[in-house]
Protein backbone atom coordinates (compact mmCIF):
# COMPACT_ATOMS: atom_id res chain seq x y z
CA UNK A 1 0.00 0.00 0.00
CA UNK A 2 1.16 3.28 -1.18
CA UNK A 3 0.34 4.84 2.75
CA UNK A 4 -0.77 2.49 5.59
CA UNK A 5 -1.81 -0.79 6.06
CA UNK A 6 -4.13 -0.74 8.59
CA UNK A 7 -4.63 3.27 9.99
CA UNK A 8 -7.80 4.17 12.45
CA UNK A 9 -7.96 8.21 13.08
CA UNK A 10 -10.47 9.27 15.62
CA UNK A 11 -12.34 5.94 15.57
CA UNK A 12 -12.91 3.66 18.94
CA UNK A 13 -14.31 0.57 19.90
CA UNK A 14 -13.34 -1.41 17.12
CA UNK A 15 -12.09 -4.94 17.06
CA UNK A 16 -9.42 -6.34 14.40
CA UNK A 17 -8.02 -9.90 14.20
CA UNK A 18 -5.69 -11.57 12.30
CA UNK A 19 -3.98 -8.36 10.79
CA UNK A 20 -1.06 -8.67 8.62
CA UNK A 21 0.47 -5.86 7.36
CA UNK A 22 3.83 -6.16 5.79
CA UNK A 23 5.91 -4.05 3.78
CA UNK A 24 3.77 -0.55 3.38
CA UNK A 25 5.12 2.49 2.74
CA UNK A 26 4.81 4.45 6.10
CA UNK A 27 4.02 2.24 9.06
CA UNK A 28 2.34 -1.25 9.11
CA UNK A 29 -0.55 -0.30 11.76
CA UNK A 30 -1.37 3.51 12.80
CA UNK A 31 -3.72 4.03 15.75
CA UNK A 32 -4.39 8.16 15.59
CA UNK A 33 -5.86 10.15 18.49
CA UNK A 34 -8.07 6.18 18.77
CA UNK A 35 -9.07 4.60 22.28
CA UNK A 36 -10.63 1.48 23.63
CA UNK A 37 -9.90 -0.71 20.59
CA UNK A 38 -9.02 -4.46 20.53
CA UNK A 39 -6.14 -5.89 18.29
CA UNK A 40 -5.05 -9.12 17.93
CA UNK A 41 -2.85 -11.53 15.88
CA UNK A 42 -1.00 -8.67 14.17
CA UNK A 43 1.55 -9.31 11.61
CA UNK A 44 3.94 -5.90 10.89
CA UNK A 45 6.90 -6.51 8.74
CA UNK A 46 9.27 -4.85 6.70
CA UNK A 47 7.36 -1.42 6.79
CA UNK A 48 9.09 1.78 5.58
CA UNK A 49 8.39 3.48 8.51
CA UNK A 50 6.99 1.55 12.23
CA UNK A 51 5.68 -1.41 12.35
CA UNK A 52 2.39 -0.52 15.21
CA UNK A 53 2.50 2.96 16.17
CA UNK A 54 0.10 4.64 18.56
CA UNK A 55 -0.18 8.65 18.47
CA UNK A 56 -1.99 10.19 20.75
CA UNK A 57 -4.05 7.11 21.44
CA UNK A 58 -4.97 5.72 25.05
CA UNK A 59 -6.98 2.82 26.31
CA UNK A 60 -6.15 0.77 23.98
CA UNK A 61 -5.29 -3.61 23.74
CA UNK A 62 -3.08 -5.11 21.49
CA UNK A 63 -1.99 -8.80 21.60
CA UNK A 64 -0.19 -11.13 20.08
CA UNK A 65 1.92 -8.86 18.22
CA UNK A 66 4.96 -9.56 15.58
CA UNK A 67 6.75 -6.32 14.53
CA UNK A 68 10.18 -7.15 12.74
CA UNK A 69 12.55 -5.90 9.93
CA UNK A 70 10.87 -2.75 9.77
CA UNK A 71 13.13 -0.42 7.71
CA UNK A 72 13.33 3.71 9.07
CA UNK A 73 11.57 2.88 12.48
CA UNK A 74 10.75 1.67 15.96
CA UNK A 75 9.13 -2.10 15.74
CA UNK A 76 6.35 -0.42 18.31
CA UNK A 77 5.64 2.90 19.11
CA UNK A 78 3.86 4.59 21.29
CA UNK A 79 4.22 8.05 21.35
CA UNK A 80 2.69 11.61 22.79
CA UNK A 81 0.69 10.63 25.84
CA UNK A 82 -0.70 7.44 24.51
CA UNK A 83 -1.56 6.39 28.25
CA UNK A 84 -3.40 3.47 29.92
CA UNK A 85 -2.67 0.88 26.86
CA UNK A 86 -1.93 -2.84 26.96
CA UNK A 87 0.08 -4.33 25.28
CA UNK A 88 1.18 -8.34 25.76
CA UNK A 89 3.19 -10.97 23.43
CA UNK A 90 5.13 -8.92 21.26
CA UNK A 91 8.03 -9.64 19.40
CA UNK A 92 10.04 -7.31 17.93
CA UNK A 93 13.42 -7.80 16.05
CA UNK A 94 15.80 -6.41 13.24
CA UNK A 95 14.14 -2.89 13.26
CA UNK A 96 15.97 0.19 12.08
CA UNK A 97 16.03 1.66 15.39
CA UNK A 98 14.15 0.31 18.92
CA UNK A 99 12.41 -2.82 19.05
CA UNK A 100 9.81 -1.20 21.45
CA UNK A 101 9.65 2.87 22.05
CA UNK A 102 7.24 4.87 24.95
CA UNK A 103 7.37 7.97 24.29
CA UNK A 104 5.80 10.82 26.08
CA UNK A 105 3.45 8.21 27.60
CA UNK A 106 2.18 6.55 30.88
CA UNK A 107 0.73 4.25 33.00
CA UNK A 108 1.44 1.60 29.89
CA UNK A 109 1.92 -2.32 30.87
CA UNK A 110 3.55 -4.29 28.74
CA UNK A 111 4.09 -7.46 28.75
CA UNK A 112 6.30 -10.98 27.63
CA UNK A 113 8.51 -9.03 25.23
CA UNK A 114 10.94 -10.50 22.89
CA UNK A 115 13.32 -7.73 21.64
CA UNK A 116 16.24 -8.97 19.94
CA UNK A 117 18.90 -8.22 17.20
CA UNK A 118 17.35 -3.80 17.30
CA UNK A 119 19.87 -1.57 15.29
CA UNK A 120 19.31 0.66 18.80
CA UNK A 121 17.95 -0.52 21.24
CA UNK A 122 15.87 -3.07 22.48
CA UNK A 123 13.33 -1.35 24.94
CA UNK A 124 13.65 2.57 25.16
CA UNK A 125 11.12 4.58 27.82
CA UNK A 126 12.05 8.24 27.04
CA UNK A 127 10.63 11.83 27.15
CA UNK A 128 8.54 11.47 30.14
CA UNK A 129 7.34 7.95 30.24
CA UNK A 130 5.76 7.63 33.60
CA UNK A 131 4.51 5.15 35.29
CA UNK A 132 4.71 2.00 32.80
CA UNK A 133 4.61 -1.81 33.94
CA UNK A 134 6.96 -3.88 31.72
CA UNK A 135 7.51 -7.35 32.71
CA UNK A 136 8.77 -10.92 31.06
CA UNK A 137 11.67 -9.24 28.85
CA UNK A 138 13.80 -10.47 26.86
CA UNK A 139 16.47 -7.63 25.37
CA UNK A 140 19.23 -9.68 23.94
CA UNK A 141 22.13 -8.59 21.16
CA UNK A 142 20.74 -5.55 20.65
CA UNK A 143 23.37 -2.79 19.00
CA UNK A 144 23.41 -0.23 21.66
CA UNK A 145 21.10 -1.15 24.99
CA UNK A 146 19.13 -3.50 26.11
CA UNK A 147 16.89 -1.23 27.99
CA UNK A 148 17.13 2.15 28.20
CA UNK A 149 15.18 4.53 30.28
CA UNK A 150 15.55 8.28 29.72
CA UNK A 151 14.09 10.94 31.67
CA UNK A 152 11.81 8.57 32.95
CA UNK A 153 10.50 7.86 36.17
CA UNK A 154 8.47 5.57 38.39
CA UNK A 155 8.76 2.36 36.26
CA UNK A 156 8.42 -0.82 37.07
CA UNK A 157 10.14 -3.86 35.32
CA UNK A 158 10.32 -7.61 36.19
CA UNK A 159 11.87 -10.58 35.03
CA UNK A 160 14.09 -9.02 32.85
CA UNK A 161 17.03 -10.26 30.72
CA UNK A 162 19.50 -8.29 28.49
CA UNK A 163 22.57 -10.36 27.05
CA UNK A 164 24.96 -9.49 24.81
CA UNK A 165 24.10 -6.02 23.72
CA UNK A 166 26.68 -3.98 22.05
CA UNK A 167 26.40 -1.11 24.53
CA UNK A 168 24.80 -1.78 28.39
CA UNK A 169 22.11 -3.91 29.17
CA UNK A 170 20.20 -1.63 31.38
CA UNK A 171 21.21 1.71 31.29
CA UNK A 172 19.24 4.68 33.08
CA UNK A 173 20.28 8.16 32.48
CA UNK A 174 18.97 11.62 33.10
CA UNK A 175 17.29 11.99 36.46
CA UNK A 176 15.61 8.63 35.49
CA UNK A 177 14.25 8.48 39.22
CA UNK A 178 12.92 6.09 41.06
CA UNK A 179 12.50 3.17 38.72
CA UNK A 180 11.66 -0.53 40.03
CA UNK A 181 13.89 -2.99 38.53
CA UNK A 182 13.87 -6.76 39.73
CA UNK A 183 14.93 -10.10 38.76
CA UNK A 184 17.25 -8.81 36.33
CA UNK A 185 20.03 -11.31 34.41
CA UNK A 186 22.62 -9.17 32.13
CA UNK A 187 25.68 -10.50 31.17
CA UNK A 188 28.34 -10.34 28.63
CA UNK A 189 27.52 -7.19 27.56
CA UNK A 190 29.93 -4.70 25.58
CA UNK A 191 30.33 -2.20 28.69
CA UNK A 192 27.62 -2.58 31.62
CA UNK A 193 25.52 -4.81 32.77
CA UNK A 194 23.37 -1.98 34.98
CA UNK A 195 24.21 1.27 34.55
CA UNK A 196 22.62 4.17 36.12
CA UNK A 197 23.87 7.89 35.49
CA UNK A 198 22.65 10.84 37.09
CA UNK A 199 19.16 9.26 38.67
CA UNK A 200 18.20 8.92 42.06
CA UNK A 201 15.78 6.76 44.32
CA UNK A 202 15.85 3.70 41.72
CA UNK A 203 15.53 0.38 43.32
CA UNK A 204 17.39 -3.13 41.95
CA UNK A 205 16.89 -6.32 43.08
CA UNK A 206 17.82 -9.86 42.39
CA UNK A 207 20.38 -8.88 39.70
CA UNK A 208 23.02 -11.35 38.13
CA UNK A 209 25.69 -9.08 35.92
CA UNK A 210 28.33 -11.34 34.88
CA UNK A 211 31.20 -11.18 31.48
Amino acid sequence: NSIFGVYLSSSNNNTLSNITSNNNTNHGVYLQSSNNNHLSDVVANGNQNRGVYLFSSSNNNLSLIIANNNKNDNGVHLQSSSNNNVLSSITTTNNRINGVAVQTSSNNILSFILSNNNNNSGINLYSSSNNNTLSNITSNNNTDKGVYIQPSNNNQLSNITTDSNHNSGIHLILSSNNNTLSNITSNNNTNNGVYIQSSSGNMLSSVVANS
